[in-house]
């Protein structure tokens, strides 16, 4: 994923000016054909006559000879131009609106009616009164296609609430879902099963924003007091007032949001629905606004809208140019389709509802038939579950039903354990802060002969026996630590190969440099001849000539075969041992640990479960080991170790 963009700009109405949008573009076109119908200048007629031609090109081209006769021309269109310039040519000029323009021939407006009576049917314009956007109309020609020739629907992709479809244009306002499976479940479980707007789409590259991802958050918790108004600035000075009244935040993507330090004000934006305010935000699609906070503060103040019309988004994710078609044309990890208000932002149907309570309700935990769980409140932060089944539905008709439910059930935890985690008021606003300080040297370091530190700058010796946790993995990172901006993430690559862990240190750890390790008790990799199995020692050296002998020493000494390593980044051991992600070992020798199987060498070292939450956590966590092994490494193992 695209670290942030320092292009990014915070939508506002000054930015407006310089920003194509679909609203500009719908009522530029009104005015200059306003424009053309009162003019009587020798001027106004030659512009009229110039439109008029660009439409007849584009039509007379899409009509007679695109078309195949005798075909079913609506097929023909959605498949060659949907989505592209030709068919926005005709979207923005529609014989409805142009019929009127001066000097337009009889026979031009013939081909135009025959042209619009072959996609969509008699008595439709592709403008009508009520400004119906373009994305309106491709819907329609989506719905055709999938209509058979004697006009029986094959393929539901509407419903009482409004439209989707699945597609393979890339554009501001697409709709961006998370592909289903293992592998957003094992790396960054924020984007499991999310839902996501594109705002932006350029030669720059993409930005979108999460829209099921509530938090038990406020502005009091995030530092956003840039944004209160003025007035309230001043009173929060003088010590008169707190500042502007609170507002909830939503989790909008992993750029310049909430993984940012302390004291560094985040990226954020409102999205809302108000046409009142048209005028003064951003469009991004029909019916859908971006502006900033300073300026829905100044809205609600003024009486013209109220808090909850506003979705406060914390972050957004960010790709650079052509980084985000990649990864659709590589496939796994991104499904694209396009989707009307209704569906995309929660619509409940006749209720009057604002927009964040209508999100909210859509967010909310329930249960797998859709029922919203019994035992849930309105105060607990939902997890976007439904909100994104119900899109891939309307995108996917069906296909849901050839899902591993059991598997799906298990990412959906993993899922709610990182909101649990990142998104409720107490553990989120912990992990913004500092780690505790360091552990002393003495605490650090492991018992026995050898392994005193010899300097200073030493944190741990060569030969020092680690235990990795049972529950602090299933993520794949340490529990509530965000990907790091300023300096090397060692959790690019998952780390759920250290759940239940035993490390060897191989070299002295410094506080600042690397420190690499060897696992001890990974699964079988392969086998030598007359020296026995090779196991997997890490993720790095994965060659046949870095199989790596260890012995505890002694003719008798029991001998194991490791395959790879792994190398930690400068000062990441300490936050492990800090965060209780890993504990040093006491008062076991490395020929104890050998001696025993690879499945039981974890107890050998000491790792114990001192719950039934501990016992339950373990097992999501032998499960998440066992998928990474087998999406990583491509091993099925039988026994969770």
């Amino acid at each position: 994923m695209a670290q942030g963009r320092e292009d990014f700009r915070l939508a506002s109405a000054s930015s407006r000016s310089g920003t194509w949008t679909e609203g500009s573009r719908s009522r530029s076109s009104r005015t200059g054909t306003a424009a053309c119908r009162r003019s009587a200048s020798c001027f106004g007629v030659a512009t009229s006559l110039l439109i008029a031609a660009a439409f007849r090109h584009a039509a007379i081209a899409l009509c007679s000879s695109q078309m195949p006769a005798g075909g079913d021309s609506s097929q023909a269109v959605w498949r060659k131009y949907l989505g592209v310039s030709k068919l926005s040519l005709v979207a923005r000029y529609s014989p409805g609106s142009l019929m009127q323009v001066k000097g337009l021939a009889r026979h031009r407006q013939d081909r135009a009616r025959s042209f619009r009576r072959a996609v969509i049917g008699d008595g439709e314009d592709l403008l009508s009164g009520q400004e119906e956007d373009w994305r309106d109309f491709r819907a329609r020609l989506v719905q055709q296609e999938l209509a058979g020739t004697d006009g029986q629907e094959k393929a539901a992709i509407t419903d009482k609430k409004g439209w989707a479809y699945q597609t393979d244009l890339l554009e501001q306002g697409s709709l961006l879902l998370s592909a289903p499976g293992d592998y957003w479940s094992l790396r960054r479980q924020y984007f499991c099963k999310v839902v996501m707007l594109v705002i932006r789409h350029d030669e720059q590259g993409s930005v979108a924003v999460v829209l099921n991802r509530p938090t038990g958050l406020t502005t009091a918790n995030v530092d956003l007091s840039g944004s209160d108004l003025v007035q309230n600035q001043l009173l929060k000075l003088i010590g008169i007032s707190q500042g502007s009244e609170e507002w909830n935040v939503w989790f909008g993507g992993d750029c310049e949001g909430m993984e940012i330090e302390n004291g560094v004000p985040p990226k954020h934006i409102c999205l809302h629905t108000l046409a009142s305010l048209a005028d003064e935000s951003r469009q991004i699609i029909k019916g859908v606004f971006v502006t900033s906070l300073s300026q829905a503060r100044t809205f609600v103040s003024s009486g013209r809208a109220c808090k909850d019309d506003f979705m406060l988004l914390i972050g957004y994710t960010g790709w650079s140019a052509g980084q985000l078609q990649g990864e659709l044309d590589r496939g796994g990890s991104w499904i694209l389709g396009a989707a009307d208000q209704g569906l995309l932002l929660g619509s409940s149907g006749d209720s009057p509802a604002s927009l964040t309570l209508r999100l909210k309700d859509a967010c909310a935990k329930r249960s797998p038939s859709g029922e919203r769980k019994a035992d849930v409140s309105d105060e607990t932060v939902g997890d976007g579950i439904f909100h994104w089944q119900r899109l891939y539905e309307a995108l996917r008709p069906g296909s849901t039903q050839s899902f591993d439910h059991d598997e799906e059930a298990h990412n959906d935890e993993m899922i709610r354990r990182w909101v649990e985690l990142y998104l409720n008021v107490g553990k989120a606003t912990q992990s913004r802060t500092e780690l505790p300080p360091a552990q002393s040297e003495a605490e650090l370091r492991a018992p026995g002969e050898g392994n005193a530190p010899s300097q200073s700058t030493a944190l741990l010796r060569k030969g020092t026996l680690l235990r990795g946790s049972a529950t602090k993995w299933l993520l794949g990172r340490p529990a509530a630590t965000w990907p790091s901006r300023k300096r090397t993430d060692a959790w690019t690559l998952p780390g759920q190969y250290l759940h239940k862990a035993v490390i060897l240190l191989l070299e002295d750890a410094a506080l600042e440099e690397p420190s690499t390790f060897v696992l001890l008790n990974g699964p079988k990799v392969g086998e030598m001849a007359l020296k026995g199995d090779v196991l997997f020692g890490g993720v790095t050296g994965l060659s046949s000539r870095s199989i790596l002998p260890i012995s505890a020493g002694g003719p008798e000494a029991p001998e194991v075969l490791l395959l790879g390593r792994f190398t930690l980044p400068p000062s990441t051991l300490q936050d492990l041992l800090e965060l209780g992600a890993v504990e040093v070992v006491e008062g076991v020798q490395l020929g104890d640990v050998l001696k025993a199987s690879p499945e039981q060498r974890w107890q050998v070292v000491g790792g114990t479960l001192d719950s039934w939450k501990d016992v339950q956590v373990s097992r999501q966590g032998d499960r998440q080991r066992r998928k990474w092994l087998r999406e990583v490494l491509g091993i099925e193992i039988d026994v969770d170790g």
